[in-house]
């Protein structure tokens, strides 16, 4: 995996995927139905033509290569990928197919692809959260929990106009230069196989508050911090992505997990977090509407 840096002008030309910590993403397709033209689509950004220059970032399984290795075809060997290589922020990478993917390896592909931007997107203080995202007054609200917790269920039930659903599965958690975090819709497997239309990632939300669902008679919203909501919070990002096989490069896996916590726990002391006690009538949302205007 190599980088090429590009200014604002040439990402502006050039459609990228830019998230709030300075790294920007472009898809360069062998063809309109290949893999990087279909995470662009599910994403919501444009994709280039593979005869444009640039990096590579191609995936062959059946070379041998693992979702944590890249193939550099320059060299024809694999090249280890260094997630511990901090890039400065204005920084391009770009995923290039160099000709047609086999049905067998599509899908392998796109979460090659998905899993490469969230973990360099880790490196920058975020991260991939299991959770339901949804605005209210310009600000995201992730609803969090394991499946079938009621998430997707929830989100269905929050009244138009004033709330708006952005995802089903998996938002990015992005954090920007001064510290502040933001939130964007983000695809997963049950995308992949459905072949939704995609969502429009290419603007993340300021986060307003992260809220950890419980299925419970009585609907009630209490506020959690400290040890216990990092606790809850690891729980639904190792639920959206868990780190490489320690067995691949034990002092990076390491590595990662630390700086996983420590984002955990920056996150939860910059972005309010709660319980959030549910049934299925009554209406939820006016208690996070009323802590996040309380917060204001």
């Amino acid at each position: 995996c190599r980088w090429r840096h590009l200014s604002a002008g040439q990402r502006r030309r050039q459609l990228t995927l830019e998230l709030e910590s300075g790294e920007a993403w472009r898809f360069l397709a062998a063809s309109a139905e290949g893999p990087a033209a279909r995470m662009a689509r599910l994403l919501g950004v444009a994709h280039g033509g593979a005869q444009e220059p640039g990096v590579r970032v191609p995936f062959y399984p059946g070379r041998g290569a693992t979702p944590y290795t890249f193939f550099d075809l320059a060299r024809d060997q694999l090249q280890r990928f260094d997630w511990l290589s901090r890039q400065a922020p204005d920084v391009a990478l770009e995923f290039r197919e160099e000709g047609p993917v086999a049905a067998e390896d599509y899908l392998a592909s796109l979460q090659l692809m998905s899993w490469t931007i969230c973990q360099r997107n880790e490196l920058a203080g975020g991260l991939l959260v299991h959770s339901v995202m949804l605005e209210h007054a310009g600000r995201a609200v992730l609803l969090a929990g394991a499946s079938g917790v009621g998430k997707t269920t929830a989100a269905r039930r929050a009244p138009e106009p004033g709330w708006c659903k952005h995802s089903d599965d998996l938002a990015l958690v992005t954090r920007d230069r001064q510290g502040c975090y933001h939130a964007r819709p983000w695809p997963g497997p049950k995308a992949y196989l459905e072949f939704a239309l995609g969502y429009d990632a290419r603007r993340g939300l300021p986060l307003g508050a992260v809220c950890f669902l419980v299925q419970e008679p009585l609907t009630r919203l209490e506020p959690v911090a400290g040890v216990r909501a990092v606790a809850m919070l690891q729980r639904v990002a190792d639920q959206a992505m868990s780190l490489p096989d320690p067995s691949l490069d034990p002092r990076g896996v390491g590595a990662m997990r630390k700086l996983r916590l420590e984002n955990l726990s920056d996150l939860v002391r910059s972005v309010p977090c709660f319980e959030l006690h549910l049934n299925r009538t009554d209406p939820y949302w006016e208690l996070i509407e009323e802590a996040l205007f309380a917060r204001a």
